[in-house]
């Protein structure tokens, strides 16, 4: 699974590009996942995408510790998007959502109501 930063995010040695502006670093790990997470609390970069190229589904996230982060899912297939019901959520809740999806693991399907729109 690709971790999907901003361009210019040097987290990580940079080994591969989306497009001009987003940086991909294949093979994933939970550690790396928490480092970009925690990049993003600090404002350091605005987003994290986590990508399944297999399925072409990805995750993605985005916010501030003080407005609270918002957490969408694209299962591949077109442009729909889901959406976690809520306001916001907190930055717990989103590492839980995206460490379980980084592992394969389908218990983020559960933890929230999700909603679908289109961009």
């Amino acid at each position: 699974m690709d971790l999907v930063l901003p361009g210019g995010a040097g987290l990580f040695d940079s080994t591969g590009y989306m497009d001009s502006t987003n940086t991909a670093y294949p093979n994933a790990t939970a550690e790396d996942l928490s480092n970009a997470l925690a990049a993003m609390e600090r404002g350091d970069i605005e987003f994290v995408i986590l990508q399944d190229n297999a399925t072409k589904q990805f995750m993605q996230t985005t916010g501030s510790p003080a407005e609270g982060y918002y957490l969408e899912y694209n299962d591949g297939k077109d442009d729909s998007m889901l959406r976690a019901r809520g306001d916001t959520l907190s930055k717990i809740q989103v590492t839980e959502a995206l460490t379980a999806f980084l592992k394969h693991d389908a218990a983020w399907q559960t933890m929230f109501v999700w909603e679908r729109f289109t961009y």
